[in-house]
């Protein structure tokens, strides 16, 4: 009879894997030039950002972006910050933003006229932003994507995600190094689930230069940009809204539940920090948004999951969560596999993070135990179920080959 099976599978082939749901989804479009690298990159970001992070009534600025593009040559943009966000946006000292493009065009037009001006950085960002204001006291914003460079095919905003600040109660910050922290560690986390390969976002870190309106500068912080829904959604072959009537793919919610465990994030529930993206037949969940992880230590984090943990807090209770979300099936036991894979890269790719020494080294505890449940989890399965477990391996090997 296993005989007849490993046969009819043989047989099956890539359609036969691609259409069945308890494998990983794959998905290897290229991303926009912005998120090809994972080296930081410098940003200086002019704008009225006393007046957005002060309960002042602020709520936009005209922005200036300049940053090192090819072969160390400056780039320069020019748009609009306004302030988003929800928890961020009402507890942080330093308001979330997003940056709106002006039109590539005016763009262009603009920065013309001050090419041949003999005139520092700071100068001819400065000058920029005059010509700017002037041209938008008679114009208004146009807003438009960017056709070139390496902010192109990113849509007409881009969200900023930075520091929250220290002394932030709410939100469990205590001090400007928890703030640091928290951000690089979302950063990482978005990192860890872009290895798997699958639909999750894509980042890309920033080290960010805030300044005046005068190029005065305010304070240098760590920061990310992460990817754009209809990005994610061309380069995985989605569409944004359904063509015709869908279902919510068989495995979706499976997947939500996974990647928000494999990065400690309880902050998730249907309808809330997830997007929604469709194919054909199914709709599927992307998830987002794990500013309230658990590594870190954070006590807000822990407000959510406390009921649910057998005893008070440990690292070790926390990931009885992850083991918990791990039945004996053929989806939940492929995930692992495939997580498992990957744990040379991930770890390479979080010791490239610019966290301190004991950052690292909670981070880097925390991800050892996640892994330790995983490979648990096989173990056991394997003892129990050997020709099952082969049988499922040598499907994933197969599955992942053909995409």
């Amino acid at each position: 009879m296993l005989k007849l099976i490993l046969f009819v599978i043989s047989l099956l082939g890539l359609n036969g894997f691609a259409q069945n749901h308890n494998y990983p989804y794959i998905c290897k479009g290229q991303a926009p030039e912005l998120f090809r690298s994972k080296k930081p990159l410098e940003l200086d970001i002019l704008a009225n950002f006393r007046g957005l992070n002060e309960s002042s009534g602020v709520k936009r600025s005209l922005a200036l972006i300049s940053y090192k593009s090819v072969n160390n040559k400056r780039g320069y943009l020019l748009g609009e910050l306004h302030l988003r966000g929800n928890s961020r946006l009402r507890y942080c000292k330093k308001k979330p933003i997003e940056f709106f493009f002006e039109n590539e065009k005016v763009q262009k037009m603009l920065f013309s006229k001050l090419l041949n001006s003999p005139q520092s950085v700071k100068e001819f960002a400065v000058s920029a932003l005059d010509e700017y204001r002037s041209h938008r006291e008679i114009n208004g914003l146009s807003n438009g994507s960017i056709k070139e460079g390496l902010f192109s095919k990113l849509g007409k905003k881009i969200k900023l995600v930075g520091e929250c600040g220290a002394g932030v109660k709410a939100l469990g910050i205590a001090s400007d190094e928890d703030s640091k922290y928290r951000v690089l560690a979302e950063h990482a986390l978005y990192g860890i689930l872009d290895t798997l390969d699958s639909y999750t976002y894509k980042t890309r870190l920033l080290k960010i230069n805030y300044r005046d309106l005068n190029g005065n500068l305010l304070y240098k912080e760590y920061g990310f940009i992460r990817e754009r829904l209809n990005s994610l959604a061309r380069r995985c072959r989605f569409k944004e809204k359904p063509i015709n009537s869908v279902t919510e793919n068989p495995s979706a919610w499976f997947r939500v539940e996974f990647f928000n465990r494999i990065v400690s994030s309880h902050d998730f529930k249907r309808g809330h920090n997830h997007k929604t993206l469709y194919d054909q037949d199914y709709y599927y969940m992307i998830p987002y948004d794990f500013d309230l992880t658990w590594i870190g230590l954070n006590p807000y984090a822990y407000s959510l999951i406390k009921d649910e943990l057998p005893s008070s807090f440990t690292l070790e209770n926390e990931l009885y969560l992850t083991r918990r979300l791990l039945n004996e099936r053929e989806l939940e036991v492929s995930h692992s596999i495939h997580f498992l894979s990957k744990r040379e890269e991930i770890i390479k790719n979080i010791q490239q993070i610019p966290f301190s020494e004991k950052e690292r080294r909670i981070f880097l505890e925390w991800l050892n135990l996640q892994f330790r449940v995983f490979s648990d989890f096989i173990a056991e399965f394997i003892k129990k179920k050997p020709s099952e477990f082969s049988l499922i391996r040598k499907k994933l090997i197969d599955h992942l080959e053909k995409q």
